[in-house]
């Protein structure tokens, strides 16, 4: 943590902040749409990350007029 705030997150609880199911998030990480570092032999998501996955998500959304 830093500052009090969690900077790495595991795939799981990456997961559970995004509400999809793991092989999807796996797909993404591995496609690089949503970054992630090796620390070992685990795979850690960065918060923002996932916080800049959902902003572009927002933005492809808003262009499409739905």
């Amino acid at each position: 943590m830093m500052g009090g705030r969690t900077v790495l997150l595991t795939v799981d609880e990456a997961c559970d902040q995004l509400r999809i199911g793991r092989s999807l998030l796996l797909q993404k990480l591995y496609a690089n749409e949503i970054p992630s570092v090796r620390v070992g032999r685990r795979r850690l998501v960065p918060t923002s990350a996932l916080e800049e996955y959902v902003e572009r998500l927002q933005a492809e959304q808003a262009g499409d007029g739905s």
